[in-house]
């Protein structure tokens, strides 16, 4: 099987890089590609990020992911606890995915724990050895590397936030576009 194409969408902490992607997506959109995969949106409470939601692609449904407070029966994973039942939604999503199911599937966030096979670590890895997909992934700067290593990913842009931000989205979603009518 040949290796997956990826994008990657790259900054730092509270970057704006799922607000980048959003501009991405939407562009696609319009061009009538609708991806898989899903997204991590922040949650606040009176101006205070207090965790994050994951949202499919598709859908209008948000579940909570990650809180930044314990939570009874989630994992800790440091500076937040995890709800294993949206992560267990979220790996179902992708291991329903096949070639043909999308023109590409998007996954945000892949960090330190997806490099350790944990959170969406097994989903990447079974999306890499059983489909050709291409993958537009957002991942921490200082993770590009290892990121595309581990998966053996043939990688086609990385975009970081604030890099002609303005024009990136477009950017981002020309070079995609071309690679899609090309495949």
């Amino acid at each position: 099987m040949p290796r997956n194409h990826a994008y990657m969408i790259t900054g730092h902490t509270r970057s704006g890089k799922t607000t980048l992607l959003e501009g991405v997506v939407k562009m696609l959109d319009k061009n009538n590609i609708h991806p898989g995969g899903f997204f991590a949106t922040a949650r606040y409470q009176e101006k205070e990020h207090i965790g994050f939601d994951l949202c499919f692609y598709g859908e209008n449904t948000f579940f909570p992911l990650a809180s930044n407070t314990r939570q009874t029966g989630w994992m800790d994973g440091g500076h937040f606890w995890f709800c294993p039942e949206t992560i267990e939604k979220g790996l179902e999503h992708l291991n329903r995915i096949k070639d043909g199911s999308y023109a590409l599937v998007i996954i945000d966030e892949i960090g330190i724990f997806e490099l350790e096979d944990k959170i969406w670590g097994p989903g990447v890895t079974r999306l890499t050895q059983q489909t050709s997909i291409p993958l537009l992934l957002v991942v921490r700067e200082k993770l590009v590397k290892g990121v595309s290593e581990k998966w053996d990913l043939e990688v086609r842009g990385v975009w970081k936030t604030g890099e002609q931000s303005l024009h990136l989205p477009g950017l981002i979603a020309r070079a995609i576009l071309q690679d899609l009518s090309i495949a």
